[in-house]
C-alpha cells in the first residue's frame, strides 16, 4: 500500500510535472504568439513608417516639383520682365530718336526762317541787270518792277520812247498780259490773283495796302506810302497798246497771271496817288500795258 501510495503520488507528481510543463509550453506559444504578434506589430510599424517616409518623399519631391515649378514661373516673370524691359528700352530709344528728328526738323525750319523786310538780290542772267528782293510773309517779291525787253511789240516803256530809257530805269517796263506771263527770269513767275490777294491780306487788306507797300517818295500829290514792307511801289503809269500812256507818278499798275471771267480779260492791281488802297481790277488783255513783279517759285 505505501508503494502503491507512493506510486500514485509519483504518478500525480508526473502529472503535474506534466501539467507544469504543458503550462510552459503554453505560456512558450503565449510568448511565442505575442512575440510573433509583436513582430507583426514591428512590422506594421515599420510598414507604415515606410510609408510615412514614402509620404514625406513624396510631399518633398511634390514641394520639389513646386519649388521648381515656381522656380520656372519665376524664371518665366523674369524672362518677362527683362522683355518688357527690352520693349520699354526700345520704345524709350524710338522716343528718343523721334524727338532727335522733331528737334532736327525744328533747327532746320528755324534755320530756314526770314523775317519781313529781309532784302536779297536777283541777278537776271538774260541782261546782267540785277533786282532787290524782299521777303513779307511767306513769300518772296522783287522789290523794283522788271526791266526786261522781250524785243517785241508786248514790251515798251513809258511813253513808247525808244531812244530814251529813262522811264524804264525808274519805272521798269510795260507789258502786255501774254508777254507778261513769260517774262519773268527762271526760278520766279508772275504772281496770280490769289498770291496777290494773299500779300493784301498779309499787311492788313486791300483799303490799306496801298499806303503800307507805296516807297515813300516818288509819288504825285503827297501820296508817297509808308513802305512798312520795303516793297517800294512806284507809279510807273500805263499804256495802251494803240500807243497812249497815262498817268505816270500818280498810277502804279501791276499785271496777274489769271484771267478774269470774261477770258478777254486779265485781273492786276492798281495803286493811286489819291489814296492808300490797292485795288483789283481786270482790263484787257491785249489793250492793257502795265507793270511786272516777279514772284519767287
Amino acid at each position: 500500500e505505501d508503494l502503491s501510495s507512493s506510486s500514485e503520488a509519483e504518478s500525480s507528481s508526473s502529472e503535474a510535472e506534466s501539467s507544469s510543463s504543458e503550462d510552459l509550453s503554453s505560456s512558450s506559444e503565449a510568448e511565442s504568439s505575442s512575440s510573433e504578434a509583436e513582430s507583426s506589430s514591428s512590422e506594421d510599424l515599420s510598414s507604415s513608417s515606410e510609408a510615412e517616409s514614402s509620404s514625406s518623399e513624396a510631399e518633398s519631391s511634390s514641394s520639389e516639383d513646386l519649388s521648381s515649378s515656381s522656380e520656372a514661373e519665376s524664371s518665366s516673370s523674369e524672362a518677362e520682365s527683362s522683355s518688357s524691359e527690352d520693349l520699354s528700352s526700345s520704345s524709350e530709344a524710338e522716343s528718343s530718336s523721334s524727338e532727335a528728328e522733331s528737334s532736327s526738323s525744328e533747327v532746320s525750319s528755324s534755320s530756314s526762317f526770314e523775317e519781313d523786310g529781309t532784302l536779297g538780290t536777283l541777278d537776271d542772267e538774260r541782261d546782267d541787270k540785277t533786282y532787290s528782293t524782299v521777303v513779307i510773309g511767306s513769300q518772296v517779291w522783287m522789290a523794283e518792277n522788271l526791266n526786261f525787253d522781250t524785243k517785241s511789240d508786248g514790251s515798251v516803256c513809258y511813253g513808247n520812247d525808244k531812244t530814251n530809257e529813262t522811264n524804264c530805269t525808274t519805272y521798269g517796263r510795260l507789258y502786255d498780259w501774254e508777254t507778261a506771263t513769260t517774262a519773268c527770269p527762271g526760278g520766279w513767275h508772275l504772281p496770280s490773283d490769289a498770291e496777290w490777294t494773299t500779300l493784301a491780306t498779309y499787311v492788313g487788306g486791300n483799303s490799306t495796302a496801298g499806303t503800307k507797300l507805296k516807297a515813300t517818295s516818288g509819288w504825285d500829290n503827297n501820296g508817297n506810302g509808308t513802305d512798312d514792307y520795303g516793297f517800294s511801289a512806284l507809279p510807273g503809269g500805263y499804256g495802251y497798246s494803240s500807243g497812249n500812256f497815262y498817268n505816270v507818278d500818280k498810277y502804279g499798275t501791276w499785271w496777274s497771271a489769271t484771267e478774269a471771267t470774261n477770258a478777254s480779260n486779265a485781273y492786276y492791281r492798281r495803286m493811286q496817288d489819291s489814296n492808300g488802297s490797292m485795288d483789283r481790277v481786270n482790263y484787257g488783255k491785249v489793250e492793257g500795258l502795265f507793270s511786272v513783279r516777279c514772284l519767287k517759285n
